[in-house]
């Protein structure tokens, strides 16, 4: 017997980022890597961003792409950017 659940059910683990392609983990990974060394850059512009990389791959017919929602939600699930001083920012006084 397998280990589950106490009533019955697997108790199965879900990826790091849920159903979201690995394709566009990886353009966001990418997008935000662009932006490091601008400090003005928005996550609206990291969502762009990932969109346009995602759409310049010869594969972008086949990735589904989660809803804009998910995307700021993915973006803000990894721990900040350093700034331009190789630091993370300071929390605000």
């Amino acid at each position: 017997m397998g280990w589950g659940l106490a009533d019955g059910r697997s108790a199965k683990q879900m990826p790091e980022f849920g159903r979201v392609a690995p394709a566009v983990i990886e353009a966001m990974r990418q997008a935000i890597a662009e932006t490091a060394e601008a400090s003005s850059k928005t996550i609206g512009f990291v969502v762009w961003r990932t969109t346009q990389i995602l759409a310049d791959r010869e594969d972008a017919e086949g990735i589904e792409m989660p809803s804009q929602r998910t995307l700021y939600r993915l973006s803000t699930s990894w721990p900040p950017a350093p700034t331009r001083r190789g630091r993370r920012p300071r929390a605000v006084q």
